[in-house]
């Protein structure tokens, strides 16, 4: 238990870490983090609650709870803090816009851990593995988009205040759902997440134009890197699964054999040797 919890709950926290180490200004303060935390916390049990609800009283079927109105209540939730942040002039750059998000998240994604810990008995290592690299990572990504773009569209568009958030929602929840349509298997979908995001939330804290952190030898090739390495492993799958499945049903077909002849061979009478 304490290895799946530790799988499930150190990435995304040792991430914000690493997020706010990077940051060189500093400008978001230890009990701003405390409180973005904390309220990413509120928010994942204010949604528990609502989805328990909705599907307790039949107002929405499961699938549709999974895909759509769920993802997009949660972003909403944990996009408010967010939005308090910057409608009251608490961040400064991008990078603090991406930081704070960034603790919602986790914090969401802390107390949804917890509850599958507690709910989920013996669960392979491959889930925690998704759960604490996949689904925490993003989580925390999705609440930092929103904090980025509603930051760079409000400094830009001033007049239109917190309307200039909702392109930022829109993508968070946008990210947030096809996550959870589960187009690839888990641990490709885990793979994508623990490749882009970082490198998204790395852009951001750099703290250069995106034009000009995008013409730099070493991330165009680092991009081309995970997209080829990305393609490959899609690719892959049904390859090796073509291949491996004929190789195991020759194998089981060959052990099934094995294990069946000798006891046909007992079952067989013995011959009646003429005297």
């Amino acid at each position: 238990m304490l290895v799946a919890l530790a799988a499930g709950l150190l990435p995304v926290l040792l991430f914000l870490l690493g997020l706010r180490l990077l940051d060189s200004f500093k400008l978001i303060h230890g009990r701003t983090l405390a409180m973005a935390l904390a309220a990413g916390v509120a928010a994942a049990l204010v949604a528990w609650v609502a989805q328990g609800a909705a599907l307790a009283h039949g107002w929405v079927a499961d699938g549709v709870l999974r895909h759509v109105v769920g993802p997009a209540l949660e972003e909403t939730l944990k996009a408010m803090f967010v939005l308090v942040l910057l409608r009251t002039h608490r961040v400064g750059f991008m990078v603090d816009a991406a930081i704070a998000g960034f603790a919602v998240g986790a914090g969401f994604a802390i107390v949804e851990n917890l509850y599958y810990a507690g709910t989920v008995d013996h669960a392979a290592a491959a889930l925690w593995l998704v759960r604490g690299l996949g689904t925490a990572i993003m989580h925390g990504s999705t609440t930092a988009m929103f904090g980025i773009v509603g930051k760079a569209l409000g400094d830009r568009s001033p007049r239109h205040g917190a309307w200039a958030t909702l392109p930022g929602l829109v993508l968070a929840f946008a990210v947030h759902a096809a996550f959870n349509l589960g187009a690839l298997p888990p641990l490709l979908e885990t793979a994508a997440i623990v490749v882009t995001m970082p490198l998204l939330m790395l852009l951001v804290v750099q703290g250069e134009a995106l034009s000009v952190q995008l013409n730099r030898e070493f991330l165009a090739i680092e991009v081309i890197r995970s997209l080829v390495g990305g393609m490959g492993l899609i690719a892959a799958v049904p390859l090796t699964t073509g291949i491996a499945a004929p190789v195991a049903a020759t194998l089981l077909t060959s052990m099934v054999g094995l294990a069946v002849a000798p006891l046909s061979t007992l079952m067989v009478p013995p011959e009646v040797v003429p005297p």
